[in-house]
């Protein structure tokens, strides 16, 4: 695999992690707060 490629790869994998990460915060922000 080129730089290239996991370059390509690591942009959408970012997005992906970063959409995951705002729920999975919140469900823990409430489960403290309860």
């Amino acid at each position: 695999m080129s730089y290239a490629e996991l370059f390509a790869l690591s942009i959408p994998g970012a997005v992906m992690y970063g959409l995951a990460a705002l729920p999975a915060g919140r469900l823990t922000d409430g489960a403290q707060s309860a």
